[in-house]
């Protein structure tokens, strides 16, 4: 349904005659009236009864006038509020704790509206003990580390899953139990104060410690080295979206009797430092979530 097709409809119905619309909308008769029945074809009834060169709406065009209206108003305000996004301008930087493909796919659409705003991401070192110390905008990170701060969920780690290259023995699998990897090397990121990723300590938690074979930094790092080494690795659910994109790698859900849920969080400060602050915030918090990666849709204050 074109909006043209829509204006002109509305410019019939206030004239209530073809010759007087057709000049007001700066059109000719023949391409008004082709306008109107293509929209009256579309919705498969007549909006207009006719008396000559007089037109009357019809209760069907009387109903529809009012979607009409609103649908104008909708678009109106659209475009309205995309000249005015690209006018924004400046940085927004956020601190990952711990990623997900819903981060990325909350910033896409956003510059997407906002072309003109910069983002910068940081990883877990540029996040202090006490992040609000730091001069970042936005922080990723579980929810259990928020405390009382703003911020909306975005992901929910619900489960662990095996990382291996396409031709390994488990990539036929369509799940895999700890136990099953006792003999397998491993590759495990490490932060700058030699602390490893969580998800080593949960494998130990469950009476399974993985024979480490590399310690990296940084995903990009782990994803290479399980690429190019007979080693593999263990992560979280919430980028499952991007690791199926990789070419070469596979990964598989791994069964064990208990969840280790851990809701991740997108969250800022009360007072933002920095104005664009609520720019992000307010489209994070009316954002469509995955439900692939989010148990539920909530939004915190």
């Amino acid at each position: 349904m074109e909006i043209e097709n829509l204006k002109a409809f509305v410019k019939l119905a206030e004239c209530e005659n073809m010759t007087i619309a057709a000049e007001e909308a700066n059109v000719s008769q023949s391409t008004l009236s082709a306008s109107i029945t293509k929209l009256e074809k579309e919705l498969g009834t007549r909006l207009f009864d006719r008396t000559g060169k007089h037109l009357k709406l019809n209760p069907d065009g009387r109903y529809f006038l009012a979607c009409a209206r609103k649908i104008i108003q909708m678009q109106e305000m659209t475009l309205h509020r995309v000249r005015e996004s690209s006018k924004e301008t400046g940085v927004l930087k956020i601190g990952v704790m711990m990623d997900s493909d819903s981060l990325y796919f909350i910033l896409s659409e956003f510059q997407d509206l906002y072309p003109d705003i910069r983002i910068e991401l940081y990883d877990e070192k540029a996040i202090m003990d006490d992040y609000l110390m730091s001069d970042l905008d936005f922080f990723v990170v579980p929810e259990s580390s928020a405390g009382d701060l703003p911020g909306v969920r975005i992901a929910r780690q619900s489960g662990l899953f095996l990382m291996v290259k396409n031709n390994s023995s488990f990539a036929s699998r369509d799940s895999v139990c700890l136990e099953e990897l006792k003999d397998q090397h491993f590759v495990f990121n490490a932060r700058n104060n030699g602390k490893i990723e969580r998800v080593y300590s949960i494998c130990k938690e469950y009476g399974f410690e993985p024979d480490i074979a590399y310690l990296c930094e940084g995903m990009d790092a782990k994803i290479s080295l399980i690429l190019n080494s007979d080693a593999v690795g263990i992560t979280f659910n919430t980028m499952r979206h991007f690791r199926k994109s990789i070419y070469g790698l596979k990964t598989i859900p791994i069964l064990f009797e208990q969840t280790v849920p851990e809701n991740l969080i997108l969250t800022w400060r009360e007072e933002p430092l920095n104005p664009l602050s609520v720019l992000l915030s307010d489209f994070a918090k009316t954002w469509q979530r995955d439900s692939r990666t989010l148990d539920r849709n909530t939004t915190y204050h």
